[in-house]
């Protein structure tokens, strides 16, 4: 027996087994993408469904906080979505949310330990600010470049 008449896929082509390849591969990537997000209508960008957001210890000005692993300033979310508040700094904080309208909150946004977290669901469409208020570092050796900062997360929900 040849070998290679083994593995032929059914006498089909490389072109076909290719294409077959290239079809499956987005019929899974578009489902997947398209689970749990919904795009903003203006602009036609995809919104997730659920963003993580951890308060990380930093030397300069004490802290900061990422989304999804990223520092930014300004995200989006797509209504009904939530985000999920990870305290992963060296210092209490408490989590306060103005603006938008009412949202609803699992767990509590007093995060006074080290991997504390809060689930906050975003049920409208508004803008609303996260700010975080800090209390006394958890050990008294920790080093900090200039004073430490308020954190500010602007959201806009769709």
């Amino acid at each position: 027996m040849n070998v290679s008449a083994a593995f032929r896929f059914g006498g089909k082509s490389r072109r076909h087994r290719a294409a077959l390849v290239a079809g499956l591969a987005a019929a899974v990537l578009g489902s997947a993408t398209g689970t749990g997000a919904a795009s903003d209508h203006r602009s036609g960008v995809r919104l997730p469904n659920q963003l993580s957001v951890h308060i990380v210890y930093q030397a300069k000005h004490g802290h900061i906080w990422t989304v999804n692993g990223a520092d930014r300033a300004a995200v989006r979310l797509r209504a009904g979505g939530a985000i999920v508040v990870v305290n992963d700094d060296l210092r209490p904080h408490l989590l306060m949310i103005g603006g938008g309208s009412k949202v609803v909150t699992f767990g509590s946004p007093d995060m006074n330990f080290v991997g504390a977290r809060v689930k906050v669901v975003f049920p409208k469409p508004g803008v609303y600010e996260l700010t975080t208020v800090f209390g006394a570092p958890y050990v008294d050796d920790i080093k900090v470049i200039g004073s430490p900062s308020t954190l500010r997360l602007k959201l806009t929900v769709n």
